[in-house]
């Protein structure tokens, strides 16, 4: 069989035939005429704001305190390692390895049929 090379989209998809919307006939006719103000919306909508400046502390001439560096994190500090149980291992040791060939169905062989 030929290759067809139709995708799906193509083949679910037609194209629509759509009228096109009227629109005024503005060709020839001249825009009217304003003069520029050059202000734009936001300068006319939006007025500035005085706000008072914050007050800083001051802390000039002062020292810092020093204290000896730690060297914990905030993670460390915070999260203590957890200990959690191993989880039990069969004991496959000794046990004979099944000579015969799978008798069964899998389940790609259930689920997906050949085409």
């Amino acid at each position: 069989r030929p290759f067809d090379g139709t995708t799906s989209y193509q083949a679910e998809y037609s194209p629509k035939r759509a009228e096109r919307a009227d629109r005024p006939n503005t060709r020839g006719q001249p825009i009217p005429s304003r003069p520029f103000d050059g202000t734009t919306s936001y300068q006319a909508e939006y007025s500035p704001k005085r706000a008072d400046r914050a007050e800083r502390p001051d802390t000039r001439g002062q020292p810092i305190p020093s204290r000896p560096f730690d060297g914990t994190t905030s993670y460390q500090a915070e999260y203590s390692p957890k200990r959690a149980d191993r989880a039990e291992r069969p004991n496959t040791r000794g046990q004979p390895i099944p000579s015969r060939p799978f008798d069964g169905t899998t389940s790609h062989q259930a689920e997906y049929s050949p085409k």
